[in-house]
């Protein structure tokens, strides 16, 4: 189903990760509030850190990009060359949301229902990105672009 607004999707999904990780973030503040501010520094960066390390070498970044804010960030770093994507490009999107997910875990554990509610809105979230995100992107280096599949 093709949306007018074809950002809709891509600004759902990114809002809905967001949710997940403040709710990461309340249920570390209630296991250790050093933990907290270590994750929250981290959830700060994390999307400099991805806007700067993947986002920038996207041909979709800035105005194209159906995540809307995550091109912003990449069109903000982008040098021009658009080339495929290495290892060190993965790595970081790949560490920050690591470090995140498995910080958040500690609190999780201690509260089940916000566990679940981390868990389901992460799932919902992937399931939004894959099925109505990826299509739209005019990236055909990306990895999880379906038109390269």
């Amino acid at each position: 189903m093709k949306l007018k607004n074809n950002f809709l999707h891509g600004r759902i999904s990114i809002s809905i990760v967001f949710i997940a990780l403040i709710i990461g973030l309340v249920a570390l503040i209630k296991y250790s509030v050093v933990l907290a501010i270590v994750y929250a520094v981290i959830l700060f960066a994390t999307p400099f850190i991805i806007g700067y390390g993947y986002c920038s070498h996207c041909v979709s970044n800035g105005s194209k990009c159906p995540h809307g804010i995550m091109g912003k960030f990449g069109s903000v770093f982008n040098n021009g060359m658009i080339t495929h994507y290495t290892l060190k490009n993965y790595m970081s999107v790949i560490i920050p949301l690591i470090a995140l997910v498995a910080m958040a875990q500690f609190g999780l554990f201690k509260n089940i229902p916000l566990l679940i509610s981390y868990w389901v809105l992460f799932g919902i979230s992937i399931v939004e990105i894959r099925l109505y995100v990826c299509p739209q992107c005019e990236n055909e280096k990306c990895p999880l672009n379906k038109k390269m599949m």
